[in-house]
């Protein structure tokens, strides 16, 4: 996963997996289910997901204990053909979305946008979650010039910049 994460601070149980799966009444993408331990809350470091028509930024990723509350929110403005699972968070309201196991797009990444309405608000971002994870980047300021602008730029990022620089 190119997303640089920190640990959860609380790992969910099988049990939780299995109970937010028959609150959701569908089962989970396989793939979904086997981060979710890992993703459980934590708050990815600044990052930028690159599309042709938009750019993304994942600010936290949802806690298992929230994830029905998102997923009924986002049932006001949902498509009536997918089955959606909220796992993260834009920052400003919006959520990552991946497709339920049991639909034709199971594990497709949506991006659904609270400011719209009806199909307007869901965007197909990646194919799966790892390609959406694989296309994260660090989120860096740049001056006119394109370059870094050191004093902004937290050491882990600075660090993992160095070391993709060596690889150059």
């Amino acid at each position: 996963m190119a997303l640089d994460i920190d640990p959860p601070d609380r790992v969910p149980s099988e049990a939780e997996i299995q109970e937010l799966e028959h609150q959701l009444g569908f089962r989970l993408p396989d793939r979904f289910r086997a981060l979710l331990p890992q993703l459980n809350g934590v708050g990815p470091r600044a990052n930028v997901i690159k599309r042709p028509e938009e750019h993304y930024s994942i600010d936290t990723f949802e806690r298992i204990g929230d994830i029905v509350d998102s997923k009924n929110a986002i049932d006001n403005v949902r498509r009536s053909d997918l089955l959606l699972v909220p796992f993260a968070l834009d920052g400003i309201g919006n959520w990552f979305c991946v497709v339920a196991a049991d639909c034709p797009e199971k594990g497709a990444v949506y991006f659904v946008d609270h400011e719209l309405e009806g199909d307007e608000a869901f965007s197909r971002i990646a194919a799966d979650l790892d390609e959406l994870f694989e296309s994260a980047e660090p989120d860096i300021d740049t001056d006119d010039d394109g370059e870094a602008i050191l004093d902004w730029i937290k050491p882990e990022i600075l660090e993992l910049l160095k070391e993709q620089q060596k690889k150059k």
